[in-house]
């Protein structure tokens, strides 16, 4: 169905079985349906930033949704703080990453995920 439920439900459905181009297909019609789903936008982000398969990986892509979803979210979700953080990292913008996962560390301090890849970032970064 051409629902904006169906669409993103499909995205992450393909997603999770590694059927990249027919989850960016689905991401994107979700986005198209409703432009401020950011939760459609983080996943997309994620997605661009980190597919196994190289081939579906876009870094300026994912950087823009990305931006996208942590504004949409005014910077309150942590997990669109580290995608952004990812999304950063996978451009080489090591220091830009390290500082952002800073704002998603102090959402979620806890978050072992998190932190292991703040610690990737700061190794990155050489600090």
């Amino acid at each position: 169905p051409q629902t904006v439920e169906a669409q993103e439900a499909l995205a992450d459905l393909c997603a999770d079985q590694k059927l990249y181009p027919e989850a960016i297909q689905h991401y994107q019609a979700a986005i198209r349906l409703e432009p401020d789903l950011a939760v459609a936008r983080n996943n997309l982000a994620w997605l661009l930033a980190t597919a196994d398969d190289t081939r579906y990986r876009n870094p300026s892509e994912a950087l823009a949704q990305a931006r996208q979803a942590v504004e949409l979210s005014h910077w309150k979700e942590a997990s669109f703080i580290d995608t952004l953080a990812e999304a950063l990292y996978v451009n080489g913008r090591y220091q830009q990453a390290v500082e952002v996962q800073k704002k998603a560390l102090a959402l979620e301090p806890g978050d072992k995920t998190m932190q292991e890849h703040m610690a990737k970032y700061q190794k990155a970064a050489g600090t």
